[in-house]
């Protein structure tokens, strides 16, 4: 990610809940074979970066869109986790297709370009465990702090909320540096 990027700032009430009741909607017109509709997100601005051989997956920094693209890369983790869940791994192929390149063999650096979207040096340690979790426990011991006594994750305090402590789910995130796209992997845009 570019140097000026801001730190990854969306709310809870700003912005996760617009964009969860978008996908709700999205989600229960195909399920009840209804007329869906495009849904636009927004454009995303990316710079594409040299490329040295024939090893590696191409880079693009994200100059517009590191908010979207990484909430996005947490939404497709959490639709992972609800599918591992339900057991249903037949359909996890595809969501794990949106979220990481899928052939090392050819990647420079596995550790970090299997991921589709890359964070900064300071974000890529919460972000490698929140998104290689394989249940909601290993999120609670992993991020204990994000979670209620209970196990439920911890929501905005009522009206008061600030836009600091409304933030949905404190991993510790501020945004992305880099997009990882593997030119060997086939990708699907429906």
């Amino acid at each position: 990610m570019p140097f000026y990027q801001r730190a990854y700032v969306w709310t809870l009430r700003d912005q996760w809940e617009p964009l969860w009741d978008d996908i709700r909607d999205k989600a229960e017109g195909r399920f009840n074979k209804g007329k869906v509709t495009p849904h636009f997100l927004g454009a995303v601005v990316l710079d594409p970066q040299p490329r040295e051989g024939l090893v590696g997956v191409d880079v693009l920094h994200i100059i517009d869109g590191q908010q979207r693209l990484t909430t996005l890369q947490f939404v497709l983790g959490s639709v992972l986790l609800t599918l591992r869940r339900a057991g249903l791994e037949n359909l996890m192929s595809v969501v794990t297709a949106c979220a990481r390149n899928g052939n090392p063999d050819t990647m420079r650096n596995p550790a970090t370009e299997v991921f589709k979207v890359w964070p900064t040096f300071r974000d890529q340690k919460n972000f490698i465990l929140a998104l290689e979790a394989h249940g909601l426990e290993e999120l609670r011991s992993r991020f204990p702090t994000s979670f209620t006594q209970v196990g439920t994750l911890k929501k905005a305090c009522g009206q008061a909320a600030t836009d600091q402590n409304e933030r949905q789910v404190g991993l510790g995130f501020s945004g992305h540096q880099r997009v990882h796209t593997n030119p060997y992997q086939p990708r699907s845009f429906k």
